[in-house]
């Protein structure tokens, strides 16, 4: 599944527990936009609006979205609250659960990325990264997991051929083929350097 660092922040949407600002209504008798987005957009701020819908992150998913466009499977509020309901489409059925491990993973970055940043916004006052930075980091730190855990499969697991016939199949849609031409190692398997 995902590293802690990023099932962590999913753990606590799962639950309804993360801090978000539509749960501080008691502050709204001294500040009217208390309860509102972090990113400025004058909606109020719920797990769901933070996390997914908010207009100035919501192109992040889309961007994911198309590139799983061909596999069926979805990135959705209900999807990320049901993991159960999980699907791809049938002609691709035999690299559901490689599938479903390489969703899980890009979930738990997107979700643990936008929940940093919302809280260097509201926190820090710092600004909202661009949206392609923000695409970016999420492709180069999902692909950075993927290549971590799978160093440390065995080389013989039985996973492994439908985890790169998976990861080949995402690569070759335009978004992550582009994403991938632009940072060639992130799945370099092969150690980066020699420690001898």
């Amino acid at each position: 599944m995902s590293p802690p660092v990023h099932a962590d922040v999913w753990f606590r949407v799962l639950f309804g527990m993360l801090p978000v600002n539509a749960r501080f209504v008691y502050r709204q008798a001294t500040d009217a936009s208390a309860v509102l987005c972090a990113h400025g957009c004058l909606e109020v701020e719920s797990q769901l609006h933070a996390l997914f819908a908010c207009p100035r992150l919501a192109p992040l998913w889309q961007t994911h979205q198309s590139a799983w466009r061909t596999t069926g499977v979805r990135f959705s509020w209900h999807n990320i609250l049901n993991l159960d309901d999980f699907y791809c489409h049938v002609n691709h059925g035999h690299l559901k659960p490689a599938l479903f491990q390489l969703w899980v993973m890009v979930t738990g970055v997107c979700l643990h990325l936008l929940w940093f940043h919302h809280n260097q916004v509201q926190y820090q006052g710092h600004a909202l990264p661009p949206l392609a930075a923000l695409i970016e980091l999420s492709f180069v730190t999902w692909t950075a997991t993927v290549r971590s855990w799978l160093r440390r499969l065995p080389p013989d697991d039985i996973t492994r051929p439908a985890l790169m016939a998976a990861l080949d199949l995402l690569f070759r849609q335009s978004h992550y083929s582009q994403l991938h031409q632009k940072f060639p190692p992130c799945l370099k398997l092969a150690p980066t350097f020699d420690i001898h």
